[in-house]
C-alpha cells in the first residue's frame, strides 16, 4: 500500500513503495514528486496528473510521444505508468541537475563556448524528435533539465504535455499551445496554421537569452498585446552592439536563422548542428586543453545571471525588461571613458533592472 500525497487517497502499486513528499514540480495539470522504486530501491520521479482538470488533453498523447523517445539521450526517459479512476502516474527517470538557467547562475564564468555546448544538446533533442515527427510545442529553460549535478551531465528536454505527433513531418497544427515568451509568429496568430518549425523559434529565443542575458523582444508594456503584436507583425529584434560585440558572427547569424518570421525559410534542428557556429566550436573545444580561450570570448556571467533571473520573475506577467546598466555595460562605459578622457562614476552603481519605458 502506497501514500503518495497527504490529502489524496491511497492506491496499491506494484511498481512503487513510496512516493515522498519532496515536490519536483508543478504544472497545470499536474504534480511531480520523487519516488522509490519497490523491485530496485531506485529513486524515480512520478508525474501525477488529474483526469478531471485534463479533459481535452489525454494523457495518452503525452505517454505514446515518451515512448516513442525512448533511448534518445536528450529526451526525458519514461520508466512505467499506472492509473486509478482519479489520476494517471507516469514514472520517468530522476532528474537531479535542476534546470538550465540555474545551472547557468551557479557558474563564475559563462562562455560562448559553453552556450554552444548547452545548444547542441537542445538542438540535438529538438532534432531526434522532429525525426520522428513529435513536435513538443513549449520548448521552454524550464522544460529543460540536467540529469545530475555533475559538469559532465547531460540536458534533457521534459514535458511532453503540449506535444503533438505530426505523421508526415508537415500537417498543419492548429492549436495554440504555446509559453507566449518563447512562441512563435504563427503560433500566436488566432488563426494560424503551424508546423514542427515552431520549436526552432523557441530554440532561437533560448539560445538568444543564453548569449546576452536577456530576452530578443523586449517588450516595456503592460498588456500581452504588446508582446504579440512585435512577434507576429514583423519579429523584429536587434543586437545591441554593447552586449554583442563580443559574440561571433557565426552565432548571430545562427540566431537570425532561428527567429525567421517565415517558417518555410526556419532552420531546422539537422541544418542547425551543421551550421558553421558548431563547427567553430567544435574546432575550439577539441584545442581547450592546449590553449586558453581569449579573454574576449568570456561573457559576463554575473549580468547574464542578473538577467535571467529578472526575466523569469516577470515572465508570468509578460512584461520583459533587459539590463541597460548591467555590470558588462558599465565595464565598457568606463572603458569608453577613459579612452576618451572622460570622467566618470557609473562603475560604482549596483546593477539593477532598467523598468524606464523607453
Amino acid at each position: 500500500m502506497c501514500t503518495y500525497l497527504s490529502g489524496l487517497k491511497t492506491f496499491r502499486s506494484p511498481i512503487l513503495s513510496q512516493i515522498t513528499n519532496e515536490s519536483l514540480g508543478r504544472g497545470s495539470f499536474s504534480v511531480c514528486y520523487k519516488c522509490l522504486e519497490r523491485s530496485s530501491g531506485k529513486f524515480y520521479a512520478v508525474k501525477i496528473i488529474s483526469k478531471a482538470s485534463r479533459v481535452g488533453s489525454p494523457v495518452a498523447v503525452e505517454i505514446e510521444n515518451l515512448r516513442k523517445c525512448l533511448g534518445f539521450k536528450h529526451v526525458v526517459q519514461l520508466h512505467e505508468t499506472l492509473d486509478d479512476d482519479e489520476y494517471d502516474y507516469m514514472v520517468m527517470e530522476l532528474l537531479k541537475g535542476g534546470e538550465l538557467f540555474d545551472r547557468i547562475k551557479s557558474k563564475t564564468k559563462f562562455t560562448e563556448l559553453a552556450a554552444a555546448e548547452v545548444m547542441a544538446k537542445i538542438v540535438e533533442a529538438v532534432k531526434s524528435i522532429h525525426a520522428i515527427h513529435i513536435a513538443h510545442r513549449d520548448i521552454k529553460p524550464e522544460n529543460l533539465l540536467y540529469d545530475s549535478e555533475s559538469d559532465s551531465s547531460e540536458l534533457k528536454l521534459i514535458d511532453f504535455g503540449f506535444s503533438k505527433s505530426v505523421e508526415d513531418g508537415s500537417l498543419p497544427l492548429k492549436t495554440p499551445c504555446f509559453t507566449a515568451a518563447y512562441a512563435a509568429p504563427e503560433v500566436l496568430k488566432n488563426d494560424g496554421e503551424y508546423d514542427m518549425s515552431c520549436d526552432l523559434w523557441s530554440v532561437g529565443v533560448i539560445m538568444y537569452t543564453l548569449l546576452c542575458g536577456y530576452p530578443p523582444f523586449n517588450v516595456r508594456k503592460k498588456s500581452d498585446s504588446a508582446l504579440y503584436d512585435t512577434i507576429v507583425s514583423n519579429g523584429e529584434f536587434k543586437f545591441k552592439d554593447e552586449d554583442w560585440r563580443d559574440v561571433s558572427s557565426a552565432a548571430r547569424d545562427l540566431i537570425q536563422r532561428f527567429l525567421d518570421v517565415v517558417p518555410s525559410r526556419r532552420i531546422s534542428a539537422k541544418e542547425a548542428l551543421a551550421h558553421p557556429w558548431f563547427n567553430e566550436i567544435r574546432a575550439r573545444s577539441n584545442k581547450r586543453k592546449l590553449m586558453a580561450l581569449p579573454s574576449s570570448n568570456f561573457l559576463d556571467a554575473a549580468s547574464v545571471t542578473d538577467n535571467i533571473e529578472a526575466y523569469r520573475k516577470i515572465i508570468p506577467k509578460l512584461q520583459m525588461s533587459g539590463v541597460k546598466d548591467s555590470a558588462i555595460a558599465k565595464r565598457r562605459k568606463l572603458k569608453h571613458l577613459s579612452e576618451s578622457g572622460e570622467s566618470g562614476t557609473e562603475g560604482n552603481t549596483p546593477t539593477k533592472l532598467d523598468t524606464k519605458p523607453q
